[in-house]
Protein backbone atom coordinates (compact mmCIF):
# COMPACT_ATOMS: atom_id res chain seq x y z
CA UNK A 1 0.00 0.00 0.00
CA UNK A 2 1.26 3.25 -0.96
CA UNK A 3 0.02 6.67 0.19
CA UNK A 4 -1.17 8.99 -2.32
CA UNK A 5 -2.48 12.45 -2.84
CA UNK A 6 -1.63 15.44 -4.11
CA UNK A 7 -0.83 19.12 -3.77
CA UNK A 8 -2.94 21.96 -6.34
CA UNK A 9 -1.50 24.65 -6.17
CA UNK A 10 -4.61 27.64 -6.99
CA UNK A 11 -3.09 30.89 -8.46
CA UNK A 12 -5.16 33.96 -8.73
CA UNK A 13 -4.27 35.56 -12.28
CA UNK A 14 -5.54 38.92 -14.05
CA UNK A 15 -3.44 38.83 -16.92
CA UNK A 16 -0.32 40.41 -16.27
CA UNK A 17 0.36 39.67 -12.36
CA UNK A 18 -0.07 36.38 -9.69
CA UNK A 19 -2.14 38.20 -6.93
CA UNK A 20 -2.61 35.07 -4.56
CA UNK A 21 -1.46 31.83 -4.46
CA UNK A 22 -2.91 29.04 -2.45
CA UNK A 23 -2.18 26.09 -1.64
CA UNK A 24 -4.68 22.55 -1.09
CA UNK A 25 -3.10 19.52 0.25
CA UNK A 26 -5.10 16.24 -0.42
CA UNK A 27 -1.58 14.52 1.57
CA UNK A 28 -3.15 12.00 4.12
CA UNK A 29 -1.32 13.35 7.33
CA UNK A 30 -3.10 11.46 9.58
CA UNK A 31 -2.00 8.36 8.56
CA UNK A 32 0.56 8.03 11.70
CA UNK A 33 -2.49 6.81 13.60
CA UNK A 34 -2.88 3.93 12.16
CA UNK A 35 0.51 2.72 14.28
CA UNK A 36 -1.29 3.01 17.44
CA UNK A 37 -1.12 0.23 19.65
CA UNK A 38 1.08 -1.70 17.40
CA UNK A 39 4.51 -3.20 18.26
CA UNK A 40 8.08 -1.46 17.01
CA UNK A 41 8.23 -4.10 14.24
CA UNK A 42 5.25 -3.80 13.00
CA UNK A 43 5.49 -0.51 12.52
CA UNK A 44 8.91 -0.35 11.16
CA UNK A 45 7.90 -3.38 8.46
CA UNK A 46 4.88 -0.96 7.55
CA UNK A 47 6.82 2.50 7.36
CA UNK A 48 8.33 2.36 4.08
CA UNK A 49 5.85 0.21 2.33
CA UNK A 50 4.07 3.48 2.87
CA UNK A 51 6.15 5.86 1.34
CA UNK A 52 6.43 6.06 -2.45
CA UNK A 53 9.81 8.65 -1.93
CA UNK A 54 12.33 8.90 0.33
CA UNK A 55 11.26 4.90 1.93
CA UNK A 56 14.83 4.81 3.05
CA UNK A 57 14.60 7.76 4.95
CA UNK A 58 10.91 7.09 6.28
CA UNK A 59 12.58 3.96 7.78
CA UNK A 60 15.63 5.39 9.36
CA UNK A 61 13.40 8.26 11.49
CA UNK A 62 10.72 5.45 12.23
CA UNK A 63 13.10 3.16 13.36
CA UNK A 64 15.30 5.69 15.62
CA UNK A 65 12.97 7.49 17.11
CA UNK A 66 11.33 4.00 17.91
CA UNK A 67 14.45 2.83 19.63
CA UNK A 68 15.33 5.85 21.08
CA UNK A 69 11.41 6.21 23.20
CA UNK A 70 12.34 2.35 24.37
CA UNK A 71 15.88 2.85 25.95
CA UNK A 72 17.80 1.10 22.78
CA UNK A 73 20.89 2.17 22.61
CA UNK A 74 22.23 1.69 18.66
CA UNK A 75 25.57 0.37 18.15
CA UNK A 76 27.92 2.61 16.29
CA UNK A 77 27.99 0.35 12.97
CA UNK A 78 23.99 0.67 13.07
CA UNK A 79 24.10 4.01 13.01
CA UNK A 80 26.99 4.05 10.08
CA UNK A 81 24.61 1.98 7.71
CA UNK A 82 21.66 4.13 8.27
CA UNK A 83 22.99 7.27 7.47
CA UNK A 84 24.77 5.30 4.32
CA UNK A 85 21.73 4.14 3.74
CA UNK A 86 19.74 7.71 3.79
CA UNK A 87 22.50 9.51 1.95
CA UNK A 88 22.64 7.06 -1.11
CA UNK A 89 18.88 7.53 -1.25
CA UNK A 90 19.49 11.11 -0.92
CA UNK A 91 22.18 11.18 -4.14
CA UNK A 92 19.84 8.65 -5.72
CA UNK A 93 16.82 11.33 -5.44
CA UNK A 94 18.98 14.84 -6.73
CA UNK A 95 20.65 12.54 -9.73
CA UNK A 96 16.87 11.66 -10.64
CA UNK A 97 16.03 15.27 -10.48
CA UNK A 98 19.12 16.39 -12.06
CA UNK A 99 19.27 14.11 -15.00
CA UNK A 100 15.33 13.17 -15.73
CA UNK A 101 12.86 16.12 -14.27
CA UNK A 102 14.64 19.24 -15.04
CA UNK A 103 16.07 18.33 -18.69
CA UNK A 104 12.68 17.64 -19.34
CA UNK A 105 11.24 20.76 -17.88
CA UNK A 106 13.48 22.51 -19.76
CA UNK A 107 13.12 21.08 -23.03
CA UNK A 108 15.91 18.97 -23.45
CA UNK A 109 16.09 15.12 -23.70
CA UNK A 110 16.39 13.43 -20.37
CA UNK A 111 19.83 10.96 -19.82
CA UNK A 112 17.96 7.93 -18.73
CA UNK A 113 20.88 4.91 -20.15
CA UNK A 114 23.07 7.24 -17.08
CA UNK A 115 20.24 7.72 -14.63
CA UNK A 116 19.81 3.84 -15.00
CA UNK A 117 23.36 3.13 -14.51
CA UNK A 118 23.50 5.09 -11.34
CA UNK A 119 20.05 3.67 -9.88
CA UNK A 120 21.44 -0.15 -10.27
CA UNK A 121 24.81 1.01 -8.17
CA UNK A 122 23.01 2.25 -5.87
CA UNK A 123 20.63 -1.07 -5.22
CA UNK A 124 23.94 -2.92 -5.32
CA UNK A 125 25.34 -0.89 -2.71
CA UNK A 126 22.59 -0.52 -0.70
CA UNK A 127 21.88 -4.37 -0.44
CA UNK A 128 25.82 -4.88 0.38
CA UNK A 129 25.32 -2.37 3.42
CA UNK A 130 22.06 -4.00 4.55
CA UNK A 131 23.56 -7.67 3.85
CA UNK A 132 27.13 -6.63 5.41
CA UNK A 133 27.00 -3.66 7.50
CA UNK A 134 28.90 -2.10 4.65
CA UNK A 135 31.81 -4.65 4.67
CA UNK A 136 33.10 -6.62 1.58
CA UNK A 137 31.72 -5.05 -1.80
CA UNK A 138 30.90 -2.09 -0.13
CA UNK A 139 33.99 0.03 -0.76
CA UNK A 140 34.49 -0.95 -4.65
CA UNK A 141 30.73 -0.01 -5.23
CA UNK A 142 30.99 3.05 -3.58
CA UNK A 143 34.21 4.44 -5.49
CA UNK A 144 32.42 2.83 -8.66
CA UNK A 145 28.99 4.92 -7.83
CA UNK A 146 30.81 8.11 -6.85
CA UNK A 147 33.11 8.28 -10.33
CA UNK A 148 29.91 7.52 -12.62
CA UNK A 149 27.76 9.60 -11.15
CA UNK A 150 30.22 12.64 -10.80
CA UNK A 151 31.08 12.45 -14.67
CA UNK A 152 27.31 11.85 -15.50
CA UNK A 153 26.18 15.22 -13.34
CA UNK A 154 29.75 17.35 -13.33
CA UNK A 155 32.25 16.06 -16.43
CA UNK A 156 34.61 15.83 -13.88
CA UNK A 157 35.02 14.91 -9.74
CA UNK A 158 33.15 16.15 -7.72
CA UNK A 159 35.61 17.44 -5.29
CA UNK A 160 37.13 19.48 -8.35
CA UNK A 161 33.62 20.68 -9.37
CA UNK A 162 33.56 21.89 -5.70
CA UNK A 163 35.95 24.61 -6.02
CA UNK A 164 33.97 26.23 -8.33
CA UNK A 165 33.30 29.47 -5.55
CA UNK A 166 31.02 32.08 -7.59
CA UNK A 167 28.63 32.86 -10.58
CA UNK A 168 31.69 33.55 -12.89
CA UNK A 169 33.24 30.10 -12.24
CA UNK A 170 30.34 28.28 -12.48
CA UNK A 171 29.57 30.03 -15.77
CA UNK A 172 32.92 29.12 -17.19
CA UNK A 173 32.28 25.34 -16.25
CA UNK A 174 28.63 25.60 -18.47
CA UNK A 175 30.15 27.10 -21.00
CA UNK A 176 32.64 24.15 -21.68
CA UNK A 177 28.98 21.70 -22.41
CA UNK A 178 30.51 18.83 -21.11
CA UNK A 179 27.63 17.64 -19.74
CA UNK A 180 23.47 18.13 -20.13
CA UNK A 181 23.16 19.55 -16.47
CA UNK A 182 24.93 22.51 -17.66
CA UNK A 183 23.38 22.89 -21.06
CA UNK A 184 19.84 23.26 -19.05
CA UNK A 185 21.33 25.14 -15.91
CA UNK A 186 22.87 27.59 -18.15
CA UNK A 187 19.18 28.07 -19.70
CA UNK A 188 17.34 28.10 -16.12
CA UNK A 189 20.02 31.40 -15.08
CA UNK A 190 19.39 33.08 -18.21
CA UNK A 191 15.55 32.62 -18.17
CA UNK A 192 14.41 32.55 -14.17
CA UNK A 193 17.27 33.78 -12.36
CA UNK A 194 15.35 35.38 -9.70
CA UNK A 195 11.87 33.07 -10.30
CA UNK A 196 10.65 32.21 -6.75
CA UNK A 197 12.89 34.57 -5.01
CA UNK A 198 10.92 35.45 -1.11
CA UNK A 199 11.96 36.64 2.06
CA UNK A 200 11.17 33.04 3.83
CA UNK A 201 14.60 32.40 5.57
CA UNK A 202 16.76 28.83 5.38
CA UNK A 203 15.98 26.62 8.33
CA UNK A 204 19.16 26.52 10.65
CA UNK A 205 21.77 23.47 10.52
CA UNK A 206 19.95 21.25 13.37
CA UNK A 207 21.78 20.51 16.25
CA UNK A 208 20.95 18.22 18.90
CA UNK A 209 20.17 21.38 21.48
CA UNK A 210 17.72 22.43 18.50
CA UNK A 211 16.40 19.28 17.96
CA UNK A 212 15.69 18.68 21.62
CA UNK A 213 14.57 22.08 22.77
CA UNK A 214 12.86 23.43 19.71
CA UNK A 215 11.41 20.61 17.01
CA UNK A 216 10.77 17.89 19.53
CA UNK A 217 8.26 20.27 21.80
CA UNK A 218 6.74 21.77 18.72
CA UNK A 219 5.59 18.22 17.42
CA UNK A 220 3.18 18.06 20.09
CA UNK A 221 1.65 21.67 19.73
CA UNK A 222 -1.81 21.48 17.64
CA UNK A 223 -1.25 22.00 13.93
CA UNK A 224 2.10 21.70 13.32
CA UNK A 225 2.23 18.56 11.33
CA UNK A 226 0.37 20.19 8.96
CA UNK A 227 1.93 23.63 9.24
CA UNK A 228 5.00 23.57 10.47
CA UNK A 229 7.04 27.06 11.30
CA UNK A 230 9.97 27.89 13.23
CA UNK A 231 10.02 30.69 15.72
CA UNK A 232 6.57 31.17 14.36
CA UNK A 233 7.54 31.64 10.74
CA UNK A 234 7.78 29.39 7.41
CA UNK A 235 11.04 28.29 6.34
CA UNK A 236 12.36 26.23 3.95
CA UNK A 237 14.47 23.07 4.25
CA UNK A 238 16.66 21.16 1.56
CA UNK A 239 19.47 21.27 -0.13
CA UNK A 240 19.65 25.34 -0.34
CA UNK A 241 18.98 24.99 3.57
CA UNK A 242 21.88 23.06 4.44
CA UNK A 243 24.64 24.30 1.74
CA UNK A 244 23.50 28.42 2.44
CA UNK A 245 26.78 28.97 3.55
CA UNK A 246 29.04 27.03 0.34
CA UNK A 247 30.71 30.27 -1.36
CA UNK A 248 29.12 29.42 -4.51
CA UNK A 249 25.20 29.27 -3.15
CA UNK A 250 26.29 32.37 -1.34
CA UNK A 251 27.36 34.43 -4.14
CA UNK A 252 23.73 33.16 -6.23
CA UNK A 253 21.88 34.44 -3.39
CA UNK A 254 23.66 37.39 -2.98
CA UNK A 255 22.81 38.32 -6.91
CA UNK A 256 19.50 36.64 -7.29
CA UNK A 257 18.08 35.45 -3.76
CA UNK A 258 16.64 31.99 -2.70
CA UNK A 259 14.77 30.96 -5.72
CA UNK A 260 14.85 28.17 -8.33
CA UNK A 261 18.31 28.87 -10.05
CA UNK A 262 19.52 29.08 -6.42
CA UNK A 263 17.93 26.12 -5.52
CA UNK A 264 19.14 24.33 -8.19
CA UNK A 265 22.57 25.32 -7.76
CA UNK A 266 22.36 23.91 -3.83
CA UNK A 267 21.16 20.25 -5.32
CA UNK A 268 24.09 20.30 -7.21
CA UNK A 269 26.92 21.41 -4.46
CA UNK A 270 24.79 18.90 -2.15
CA UNK A 271 25.06 15.93 -4.45
CA UNK A 272 28.96 16.64 -5.39
CA UNK A 273 29.78 16.66 -1.52
CA UNK A 274 28.12 13.42 -0.75
CA UNK A 275 29.24 12.03 -3.55
CA UNK A 276 32.59 13.29 -1.65
CA UNK A 277 31.73 11.37 1.43
CA UNK A 278 30.91 8.67 -0.32
CA UNK A 279 34.10 8.23 -2.31
CA UNK A 280 36.01 8.29 1.47
CA UNK A 281 33.37 5.99 2.74
CA UNK A 282 32.50 8.66 5.59
CA UNK A 283 28.67 9.38 5.13
CA UNK A 284 27.22 12.42 7.96
CA UNK A 285 27.37 10.61 11.14
CA UNK A 286 24.08 13.99 11.33
CA UNK A 287 21.85 12.74 8.84
CA UNK A 288 19.77 10.82 11.40
CA UNK A 289 19.33 12.35 14.91
CA UNK A 290 17.69 11.45 18.20
CA UNK A 291 16.42 12.77 21.40
CA UNK A 292 14.33 11.97 24.39
CA UNK A 293 11.30 13.80 25.22
CA UNK A 294 10.71 12.24 28.53
CA UNK A 295 9.57 9.10 29.33
CA UNK A 296 8.75 6.14 26.60
CA UNK A 297 8.85 8.99 23.62
CA UNK A 298 11.86 10.20 21.53
CA UNK A 299 12.00 12.22 18.32
CA UNK A 300 14.15 11.79 15.46
CA UNK A 301 15.46 13.86 12.61
CA UNK A 302 16.69 12.93 9.27
CA UNK A 303 17.83 15.03 6.63
CA UNK A 304 16.37 13.54 3.30
CA UNK A 305 16.89 15.06 -0.35
CA UNK A 306 14.11 17.28 0.10
CA UNK A 307 14.88 18.59 3.73
CA UNK A 308 14.12 17.74 7.47
CA UNK A 309 12.09 14.45 8.21
CA UNK A 310 10.81 14.40 11.56
CA UNK A 311 9.38 11.13 13.51
CA UNK A 312 7.87 11.32 16.58
CA UNK A 313 7.17 8.08 18.81
CA UNK A 314 5.77 7.33 22.46
CA UNK A 315 5.98 3.50 23.13
CA UNK A 316 4.16 2.30 26.15
CA UNK A 317 4.42 -1.79 27.11
CA UNK A 318 6.04 -2.07 24.10
CA UNK A 319 3.33 -0.70 22.38
CA UNK A 320 2.81 2.53 20.03
CA UNK A 321 0.85 4.79 22.01
CA UNK A 322 1.27 8.34 19.81
CA UNK A 323 2.67 8.94 16.65
CA UNK A 324 3.59 12.26 14.42
CA UNK A 325 5.20 12.59 11.55
CA UNK A 326 6.08 16.11 10.02
CA UNK A 327 8.08 15.57 6.23
CA UNK A 328 10.00 18.35 3.92
CA UNK A 329 6.61 19.23 2.09
CA UNK A 330 4.99 20.70 4.92
CA UNK A 331 7.81 23.01 5.69
CA UNK A 332 7.77 23.80 1.71
CA UNK A 333 4.62 24.43 0.60
CA UNK A 334 3.50 26.05 4.21
CA UNK A 335 0.33 28.32 3.25
CA UNK A 336 2.78 31.85 4.11
CA UNK A 337 6.27 29.51 2.57
CA UNK A 338 8.40 29.54 0.22
CA UNK A 339 6.00 28.34 -2.53
CA UNK A 340 3.55 31.38 -1.64
CA UNK A 341 5.74 33.90 -1.45
CA UNK A 342 7.91 33.32 -4.07
CA UNK A 343 5.21 33.40 -7.14
CA UNK A 344 2.55 36.00 -4.72
CA UNK A 345 2.34 39.38 -6.83
CA UNK A 346 5.05 38.35 -9.46
CA UNK A 347 4.15 40.10 -13.16
CA UNK A 348 4.18 37.45 -16.41
CA UNK A 349 4.35 38.00 -19.79
CA UNK A 350 1.09 35.96 -20.49
CA UNK A 351 -0.88 33.14 -19.42
CA UNK A 352 1.49 30.24 -20.51
CA UNK A 353 4.62 32.34 -19.52
CA UNK A 354 2.88 32.27 -15.66
CA UNK A 355 2.31 28.70 -15.99
CA UNK A 356 5.38 27.37 -17.16
CA UNK A 357 6.85 29.56 -14.18
CA UNK A 358 5.11 28.48 -11.83
CA UNK A 359 5.31 24.91 -12.43
CA UNK A 360 9.40 25.12 -12.68
CA UNK A 361 8.82 26.98 -8.91
CA UNK A 362 6.95 23.89 -7.82
CA UNK A 363 9.15 21.54 -9.42
CA UNK A 364 12.67 23.30 -7.56
CA UNK A 365 11.12 22.38 -4.04
CA UNK A 366 10.37 18.96 -5.15
CA UNK A 367 7.15 18.06 -2.80
CA UNK A 368 6.88 14.19 -2.62
CA UNK A 369 3.58 14.02 -3.96
CA UNK A 370 2.10 14.52 -7.13
CA UNK A 371 0.81 18.63 -7.81
CA UNK A 372 -1.33 20.62 -10.29
CA UNK A 373 -1.78 24.09 -11.08
CA UNK A 374 -5.29 25.29 -11.11
CA UNK A 375 -5.85 29.42 -12.50
CA UNK A 376 -8.44 31.63 -11.38
CA UNK A 377 -8.47 34.06 -13.62
CA UNK A 378 -9.15 37.29 -11.66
Amino acid sequence: MKLEGELVVHLSWDGHAVHDVRIRSTRALDVPRMFVGKCRDDVAATVPLLFSLCARAQAAASEAAMDAARGARRSDQQARVAAARVALEAIGEHVRSLLLDWPRAMGRPPEIPALAAIRRLIESLDDALTAHGGARDSATLAEDLAVLASQSVFGMPAGDWLQLDDIEALRAWMAERRVGVAEWLDGLLAEHATLGASDVAAMPSITDDILADSLAPAMLRDGFQRMPSWGGEPVETGALARTQHASLVRDLQRRWGNGVATRMVARLVELAMLLEQLAAGSPSPTAVRTCGCDAGAATAAVQTARGLLLHRARIEHDRVTDYRIVAPTEWNFHPDGALVRGLRDRRFAGDQAMRTAATLAIQALDPCVASRIEVIHA
